[in-house]
């Protein structure tokens, strides 16, 4: 997959020939903006995997007007800027940029900073998500030891995991006593929450729910599968997500299905390494689940 890189430069010439150098090394760029509003439009809708900032912009506005929201996604950001003075550089380096070039500069120079700017960002995003993984593991555990109304750990397991900022929505469907899959917990959803517990009820199964009934593994799904074109469910993807389901069961008893809409920051399709730990994590959620649900049945009986 191509990394994703927003380019903020109010000189459309030099916005342009920074475009062409980093296309011609398999970059995506993914947008060119003028100015800080439209930049951070832009950048909101992209969700870009890395931005080269010029400082003084359009309007009389600055990129350190937008800089905040950047950082709060941890996205990596480089500055180029015609401006050279101590007080600039100073409040640049306030903000922890990736880079801070002084125009004009040599391509190659670019090029190495940006190659740079991401690996650092990759490595430093994997050991984040490794950290919250194991938090989120323990949170889980802690929270439904002495839960013993199974349709409220359901709901539980799904509000821990949004909070923690884990996946980008979940859903929880359990079998009920006719052996058929009704919603019983999620997280994220709006409308079309509604439409998944409408098609349930019809037992009209979305593609999802009918490869994880089939066998016990994790399966991935995104966009482009070919049933998910004919499912309502459709809305809630985009080129920013894929979808990860998975059976609930322990010791041979079926409690249902579970699906987690994962941002590809951390799950890219080309890269089978990084998927392994969100699979295994994903695994392990539910592995958990199943056995407090397990635990909960017993203690009811």
């Amino acid at each position: 997959m191509k990394h994703k890189i927003l380019i903020v430069e109010d000189e459309s010439i030099a916005a342009e020939s920074i475009k062409l150098i980093l296309e011609n090394k398999g970059y995506n760029i993914c947008g060119i903006a003028a100015s800080a509003d439209e930049a951070l439009k832009q950048y909101k809708k992209q969700e870009p995997d890395l931005v080269l900032l010029d400082i003084k912009l359009d309007n009389n506005t600055t990129s350190f007007e937008i800089v905040n929201e950047i950082k709060k996604n941890g996205t990596p950001f480089i500055y180029l800027t015609a401006y050279n003075d101590s007080k600039i550089r100073l409040e640049a380096k306030k903000t922890e940029p990736y880079g801070f070039f002084i125009k004009p500069y040599l391509s190659r120079e670019l090029i190495s900073c940006v190659e740079f700017a991401i690996y650092k960002s990759k490595n430093e995003i994997k050991q984040k998500r490794t950290n919250k993984m194991l938090s989120t593991l323990i949170l889980l555990n802690k929270t439904l030891r002495n839960c013993t109304d199974t349709d409220n750990l359901f709901q539980k397991a799904c509000d821990i995991l949004m909070k923690q900022n884990i996946f980008e929505k979940i859903y929880i469907a359990k079998y009920d006593i006719q052996k058929q899959l009704a919603l019983i917990a999620s997280g994220g959803f709006k409308s079309n929450k509604n439409i998944l517990q409408n098609m349930l009820l019809k037992n009209k199964l979305p593609l999802c729910f009918s490869k994880s009934i089939k066998n016990k593994k994790v399966n991935i799904l995104d966009e482009e599968n070919e049933g998910c074109f004919r499912c309502p469910l459709i809305n809630e993807m985009n080129n920013n997500n894929i979808v990860l389901t998975k059976k609930i069961g322990y010791q041979n008893i079926n409690y249902g299905i579970m699906g987690a809409w994962v941002s590809k920051k951390y799950f890219n399709l080309s890269d089978n390494k990084n998927n392994e730990d969100e699979i295994k994590f994903f695994s392990e959620i539910i592995e958990t689940i199943a056995y407090k649900l397990h635990i909960a049945n017993n203690k009811s009986k």
